[in-house]
């Protein structure tokens, strides 16, 4: 679900666990309005220009001007949501003009912030893509609907109906330029809505606006036709900018970048804004862009081109990546004639060296070059110690491979047997021949290790990315004993326990020409294996099957979610290891094409189809012993340029075997030749194989483990009894084993026993909407990638959407007819219930009229209207439980009134008399009973009150004698208890 924020004014309703004291508070509050009913909406962020402070030439800020490349900047978080580009650093990679070079340093007074051609070369050149940049008619939204369906684009609207900032009353002109690539504003366009209708009026369009980091939600004929008078509040420079017309001014851009997602949620730009000169970083602790004295201004050329005026001085772009990984790193220039060779060095965060590539950048027009494909940690860098005269770098652009790195241990058979002879060489000698052509098929960051046995193991080499100390190694591996299978595989995993990386593929390639006979057993360590995921591919080397224990090597391999496979001739094995080096690094073999060439000869070895938005392919080439060159002819019949440009990754042509990693390869029919430079023989074997990366699945027994999380109102009894509401979030989140496949689905399912959902597939948080009050199982489960399903799990909760009910007791004295009367000593007592709910949390109450008011009040216990003046008031008054239901607010009306006189005893007994005149009540009070304010029988009246005739089982009111005439009151009762009677004769007093 996608959200939007919006600013309101509540009023909450606030528990508060310090004061026991209900309050309602005003607050302003920042809350998201749910935007699921848009059918077309993206999630791009929000960014302000206003924040960007630092001063243009004019002394300005250039936050006022810099709409184009803040939209800019949400645009490309959309795409590259760890980039963490801002606007101020696009507004100066050069967006004013592109299409000569950045970085655009003399920004002009115009606060021309970005030209619509300049922000297409910039998006192609450094981001890599697709930009394209249109304009339509400012009344036709035919385009911008088509392509806002696809994805978010850039759209330029107009102030005052013009191409340009005025202020209000269109007479002070804030940008002079009238060039038509510039427009007033720029905004993203982020959503539309159809509304569900054929005709477009009603259509909704969703933007989000740089200017103070706005959502905005406007109609079809704000967007496209009618007045839509809109002013921008405190404007920089004081100036209420406005449109009166349609907002759209003709102008939008769409990118599609190349990267697929995957790619692009870690891909980093280095642009010049973040380069560091001399150790001096881009930007002064006051936020302002500063360049360096060696900068200059290259005269000769016209637009903004900035070279070092001098050499010796150093620069180093340092990515702020978000993971470590496997990154592919190129460099973006335009070429120049005065140019030359540069150093490019491939730094770890500690400045050690992991790659260098010198860069030829004479010649004219842009060039994007790969420097490689390296295993960066956060914090690594690439640096040039000596940046030459008049040498330009526009970006450096850290891409994301998706690729895992391998630790990938080899274990070498190294018993006695392996000193016969295969042809003109010993099986021992094929064995390393085929353990260095894996090591050549491996990349930089990947690591090996080799261990060789006989009935004893020994770690060659441990893992490591120096394999030609790895080769070296190999070649010092001589023959021995017996052979213990055990001993091989405990040494192997041994070695990736103590020194694997947690972040790489850990397998294991297992080569042996006979049987195993010394203890210890492989079993245990095959289970090992087996828990932590690590495939063990096996091979058998020897003149026939029988040769080697199959039945056992296959069990290895089959045990762990790797394969067999036997080798017949020390070529075979070579080619076998080769495959399956592939195959544990991910690059699975998905073609495989074999022939023979001759010398001079070029034969085509085949063909292989690449679907549109591939990333990468490999194409792999071995031979026995000549001499062979691969030669790959793209869809549009041009040769691949091996090891130059940005569209590959290339072995060497030194190297066997030999391969290629092609870079978001054209879609269409490819062709592999190869090429016999050199034949020791007629002719000469070859075979080829095409991978398209994937990582390797594990071998994975072990399911997913699934937890059940609960977020908002919930609340847990003394009993362990969950409670929960409709709004409250239930989250699934589910984590495969270590060296698992990782989880493929997870499912749930809602039910009780007159409702079941039966199970669904989880995707997003859910809700308990809907539902009747009650109790209610969740159960949930997930299944991995190898098919593994975990058990079913259940949490119960009981729905509780019921607020409680509060009922309000009136004590006596009271008085009701058409009117409820009260005294300042009548008792006013709440009670709440919550039935099968989650409790009641608290009562409020609160008691007001025109000219009182007591605010809410939490009920402790019975209260009563003391120190009040008399008068009509309201009582209010709800309860709320303990998930926060509260109950709509019920009230009453009373009329509060005091006595006038009070006739006591003379004698005292305790009786007394109270008489209220304006509503002509009284109260009777003796040592027996109070009986409060009754309903009048009238008997006589006098001035002051009517005297009821009342009695009870305890107490009788026998009769009352009031004479109009008269002075004093008289009261007479009589307890039937004890037979007695009670006289009450007391002086009235004056009216």
């Amino acid at each position: 679900m996608k959200k939007i924020a919006s600013i309101v004014l509540v009023t909450l309703f606030v528990l508060s666990s310090i004061s026991s004291v209900a309050v309602y508070i005003t607050i302003a509050l920042t809350i998201e309005e749910s935007t699921t009913s848009w059918p077309y909406n993206y999630d791009v962020p929000i960014l302000d220009q206003t924040s960007y402070t630092e001063k243009a030439t004019n002394g300005l800020p250039i936050g006022w001007a810099a709409c184009g490349p803040t939209s800019m900047a949400m645009l490309l978080r959309y795409y590259f949501p760890n980039s963490m580009i801002e606007g101020d650093q696009i507004y100066h990679s050069g967006t004013q003009n592109y299409a000569k070079h950045t970085t655009a340093i003399n920004y002009q007074p115009d606060f021309a912030g970005m030209v619509w051609k300049a922000a297409e070369h910039y998006l192609n050149r450094i981001w890599g893509g697709n930009a394209q940049w249109r304009s339509v008619a400012v009344n036709d939204p035919t385009e911008i609907i088509a392509e806002i369906k696809r994805r978010p684009l850039l759209i330029g609207l107009l102030w005052e109906g013009r191409a340009k900032w005025s202020d209000k009353n269109g007479d002070s002109k804030i940008q002079s330029n009238e060039i038509e690539e510039y427009s007033g504003h720029i905004m993203v366009l982020r959503g539309y809505d159809d509304r569900s209708t054929p005709q477009i009026e009603d259509d909704l369009f969703l933007l989000n606006d740089p200017w103070k980091g706005q959502v905005r939600t406007l109609s079809y004929s704000q967007l496209f036709g009618a007045r839509a008078w809109h002013i921008l509040e405190e404007p920089v420079l004081g100036y209420n900018i406005a449109t009166d017309t349609g907002w759209f001014g003709g102008n939008f851009l769409t990118f599609d970048p190349v990267l697929d997602e995957s790619m692009r949620k870690y891909t980093v730009i280095v642009d010049n804004h973040k380069v560091e000169l001399d150790d001096k970083a881009a930007k002064d602790e006051a936020g302002n862009f500063v360049w360096w004295e060696w900068y200059h201004y290259y005269e000769d050329l016209a637009g903004n081109w900035y070279y070092p005026k001098a050499g010796g001085h150093s620069a180093k772009w340092v990515p702020n990546l978000a993971v470590d990984g496997v990154y592919e790193i190129h460099v973006i220039f335009r070429k120049d004639l005065s140019q030359s060779d540069v150093n490019y060095t491939i730094c770890a965060p500690d400045d050690k060296e992991i790659g260098y590539k010198i860069v030829n950048q004479t010649g004219r027009g842009w060039a994007d070059v790969s420097l490689g494909t390296f295993y960066l940690k956060k914090g690594s860098f690439v640096k040039v110690k000596n940046v030459p005269v008049n040498c330009n770098v526009d970006a450096v652009r850290f891409v994301y491979t998706g690729i895992k790195p391998v630790d990938l241990v080899l274990v070498l058979d190294r018993s006695g047997s392996m000193a016969s002879y295969m042809g003109t060489k010993t099986r021992l000698d094929g064995a390393k021949e085929a353990a260095i052509a894996v090591i050549n098929v491996l990349m930089s960051y990947d690591r090996v290790a080799v261990v060789s046995f006989d009935n004893l193991a020994s770690i060659n080499i441990q893992l490591t990315s120096d394999f030609e100390k790895a080769k070296n190694e190999i070649q010092k591996i001589t023959t021995g004993g017996t052979t213990s299978f055990g001993a091989g595989l405990s040494s192997a995993i041994n070695e990736l326990k103590s020194r694997g990386s947690k972040d790489h593929i850990w397998a294991i390639i297992f080569m042996s020409d006979g049987w195993h006979n010394t203890d210890p057993p492989p079993d245990p360590y095959v289970a090992e294996c087996k828990n932590l995921g690590v495939p063990i591919y096996t091979v058998g080397l020897g003149q026939y099957p029988t040769d080697v224990n199959e039945q056992l090597l296959k069990w290895m391999a089959s045990e762990t979610g790797g394969k067999y496979l036997f080798a017949p001739s020390l070529y075979d094995l070579q080619n076998i290891f080769i495959r399956f080096s592939l195959q544990a690094t991910g690059w699975t073999p998905t073609a495989e094409f074999s022939g023979i060439v001759g010398e001079g000869q070029t034969v085509v070895a085949g063909t292989f189809d690449v679907p549109p938005h591939t990333t990468f392919v490999r194409v792999t080439l071995n031979w026995p012993g000549s001499d062979l060159d691969l030669i790959i002819v793209r869809p549009d019949g041009t040769e691949v340029e091996l090891g130059t440009g940005s569209d590959n990754t290339y072995s060497g042509a030194t190297v066997k075997p030999e391969w290629v990693i092609l870079h978001n390869p054209q879609p269409g029919t490819w062709t592999v030749k190869v090429y016999g430079k050199v034949i020791n023989s007629p002719d000469e074997p070859y075979i080829v194989w095409i991978s398209v990366y994937a990582p390797p699945a594990p071998h994975d027994t072990t399911p997913p483990t699934t937890s059940l999380t609960m977020e908002g109102p919930q609340y847990v009894d003394p009993d362990g009894k969950i409670y929960v509401t409709s709004t409250t979030k239930f989250t699934l989140r589910a984590e495969d084993n270590i060296g698992g496949s990782g989880v493929k689905k997870t499912f749930y399912k809602i039910y009780n026993s007159s409702y079941n959902t039966n199970w669904l597939e989880y995707s997003t948080p859910f809700y308990l909407i809907g539902l009747a009050d009650g109790q209610y199982t969740i159960g949930y489960y997930s299944i991995d990638n190898a098919d593994n399903v975990e058990s079913t799990k259940t949490t119960t909760v009981t729905l509780d959407t019921t607020p409680p009910t509060t009922t309000l007791t009136i004590g006596e004295p009271k008085y009701s007819s058409n009117a409820t009367y009260v005294t300042q000593n009548t008792p006013l007592t709440l009670e709440a219930n919550d039935k099968e709910g989650s409790g009641v949390y608290s009562i409020a109450y609160r008691i007001y009229n025109g000219a009182y008011d007591s605010g809410w009040q939490r009920y402790i216990a019975s209260f009563c209207m003391t120190g009040l003046a008399d008068g009509v008031y309201i009582i209010e008054f709800n309860s709320t439980d303990n998930l926060c239901n509260t109950e709509p607010t019920k009230s009453i009306q009373v009329t509060l009134f005091s006595w006038n006189y009070v006739f006591e005893d003379t004698d005292g007994r305790g009786t007394i008399l109270k008489i209220n005149l304006a509503h002509k009540f009284l109260q009777f009070i003796t040592p027996d009973k109070d009986y409060g304010i009754k309903e009048a029988t009238y008997m006589r009246q006098c001035g002051r009150a009517i005297i009821i005739h009342y009695y009870d089982d305890e107490l009788r009111l026998i009769t009352t004698s009031v004479d109009t005439k008269l002075d004093f009151c008289v009261a007479i009762a009589w307890d039937q208890q004890t037979g007695k009677r009670y006289f009450l004769i007391d002086k009235a007093g004056k009216e």
